[in-house]
């Protein structure tokens, strides 16, 4: 790249001539209504924010319920366990018998899906 290259890019960046935020801001002020465009856009950003904290709160209660019925679940599981396990040492229930059972409920809504 040649010294011709570099001055006519500083040549091109120098005529263009952004406006400035402070004429930007002149020219909103000028505009008729300009008060009313501003309380709007403040009504705006306020009603945003909070319903980011609404969405906010909202996501905290549903973590604290999803783990709330993930302790629940768990808990189930164990009692049911415990349930299966006393049925067997008692020879009230055979394993293969209750497996045999529970694919065969399993099949009644037409797939064999563990539901």
């Amino acid at each position: 790249m040649d010294d011709m290259d570099d001055l006519d890019i500083e040549r091109e960046a120098a005529a263009f001539k952004a406006p400035s935020l402070g004429s930007q801001v002149a020219e909103a002020l000028r505009a008729p209504g300009w008060w009313r465009e501003l309380e709007r856009k403040l009504a705006e950003v306020e009603a945003a924010s909070s319903s980011a904290a609404d969405v906010a709160g909202k996501v905290v209660a549903l973590e604290t319920k999803v783990r709330r019925l993930e302790k629940d679940l768990r808990g189930l599981g164990l009692y049911t366990r415990t349930i299966l396990q006393l049925l067997v040492d008692k020879n009230i229930v055979d394993p293969q018998a209750f497996t045999e059972k529970m694919r065969e409920l399993d099949r009644l809504d037409g797939k064999l899906d563990g539901k």
